[in-house]
This record gives C-alpha cells, structure tokens and sequence, in this order.
C-alpha cells in the first residue's frame, strides 16, 4: 500500500498495487473510514486506486465503493486535480 499526497492540498491517493488480499478487512476499513474522515475535516479528499478485484468485490459488498472514490490506476485517481 502506498499514500501519496498532493503538495499543499489537503487530497491523498492510497495505492493498493501490489496488494492481493488482506485477512484483516475490518480493521483496513476501519483505517480508511478514519483517514476520509480527517481528510474531509481539512476540505480535503481521499482516493483509492489499483485495487485487486477481491478487493473491489468487497469493498462493494461492504458499500464502501459508494464513499471512497475508486479509480483503476494512480493516474486516473490524480488526473482531474
């Protein structure tokens, strides 16, 4: 996983390429749920990107797909900023 910050905005991309799967889903969510929240607290944005399909099977499972924005690649998650 990898948290890459745009310079003087208050946005984040976490990057999960090269991540498969993870045994600990609650606590990842819980995490992520955390860091959104702070993130918007500043006005800011948090992304998600290179998702695994398990991953992304459960993350909609779990509708997190309606909170997160998800996109494909680290270039889709930083291209309209």
């Amino acid at each position: 996983m990898r948290l890459d910050l745009a310079p003087r905005l208050p946005q984040a991309v976490v990057s999960f390429r090269g991540a498969t799967q993870s045994s600990g889903h609650a606590a990842l969510h819980e995490k992520l749920l955390f860091a959104l929240r702070r993130m918007r607290e500043a006005g800011g944005q948090l992304r998600l990107c290179d998702l695994h399909p398990y991953m992304q099977e459960n993350f909609r499972l779990h509708r997190l797909h309606e909170i997160f924005p998800i996109y494909p690649d680290l270039d889709g998650a930083i291209q309209d900023w």
